[in-house]
């Protein structure tokens, strides 16, 4: 009896734990809501993430599906369903010459906008609500996530 007692007890505690952690932080993370998609089941890079707010986050990537193109992602926490969901996709295409230094390619409303900075030679990089994510494979090209003033 003391041993049903016992795992009985143990079990109550690690679903117990379980339920904490799944609260705290969701059952899945912003990438995997993002590999869950069958476009982006196999992603070829993750350059960096912006969160926007605590509920939402920006994840710039590439697949290896889609070739060349720049993916930012919006994925957003559903409190309610407890997981991070991709709720949508803005093909950025890929940074050419002829785009000159600085270019918008984003202003959602959303709450950010986001587009190619060269060589980061920009006042954008003095701000606190823009992030600059250097583009490894495309010399001296970056992109800048910039959180809206309006969610200010």
């Amino acid at each position: 009896m003391k041993v049903v007692i016992s795992l009985i007890s143990v079990s109550l505690l690690i679903l117990l734990a379980s339920c904490i952690q799944a609260e705290e932080g969701g059952v899945n993370t912003p990438e995997e809501a993002i590999r869950q998609t069958d476009k982006f089941s196999d992603i070829d890079q993750i350059y960096g993430s912006h969160e926007i707010r605590g509920n939402q986050t920006l994840i710039l990537l590439k697949g290896t599906y889609t070739g060349e193109a720049i993916w930012l992602a919006d994925v957003q926490f559903v409190k309610a369903k407890n997981h991070w969901v991709l709720e949508g996709l803005t093909n950025m295409k890929v940074p050419t010459k002829d785009m000159g230094s600085f270019v918008t390619r984003i202003e959602s409303g959303e709450g950010y906008k986001a587009g190619y900075i060269k060589d980061g030679s920009n006042e954008l990089q003095a701000k606190a609500d823009t992030t600059i994510i250097d583009l490894d494979d495309h010399e001296g090209w970056g992109v800048w996530i910039q959180k809206a003033k309006s969610n200010d």
